[in-house]
């Protein structure tokens, strides 16, 4: 999780995913994304220790799975936006998963993100 402190809740949906995935590694950064005039932004910094880190994990054909937040009023419509990121990294699995602030303050509806990233094979190596 790129954001843990600045994407509210998205570390539950992180540990939770962590939990039920045999094998999973779990990645968090450890500043809040404006820190350092927001050079403490690890999913755009490319000397940062967290992109390193799941560079290596990619490069090893480890699937990844990236957690975010948007606020509500952003998209009115949508409750998650699923892309496979800028760059791919061979055969590796990534998506990069965007909540609406609604879904992460539901528990109901983290068991659901949770139960279907897990169901759709998205976590296996």
């Amino acid at each position: 999780m790129p954001h843990p402190a600045f994407d509210l809740r998205t570390e539950l949906f992180g540990i939770d995913l962590f939990r039920r995935v045999p094998g999973a590694v779990l990645l968090v950064a450890g500043a809040h994304r404006k820190a350092d005039d927001s050079k403490a932004d690890v999913a755009h910094e490319e000397d940062s220790v967290f992109h390193v880190v799941a560079t290596a994990l990619a490069g090893r054909g480890l699937p990844q799975v990236q957690l975010h937040g948007f606020h509500d009023q952003n998209l009115p419509s949508t409750d998650i936006v699923l892309s496979s990121g800028a760059t791919t990294a061979d055969d590796t699995v990534f998506l990069h998963v965007e909540m609406s602030r609604t879904v992460r303050e539901s528990p109901e509806r983290r068991a659901d993100v949770v139960r279907g990233l897990t169901e759709a094979g998205l976590t296996k190596p």
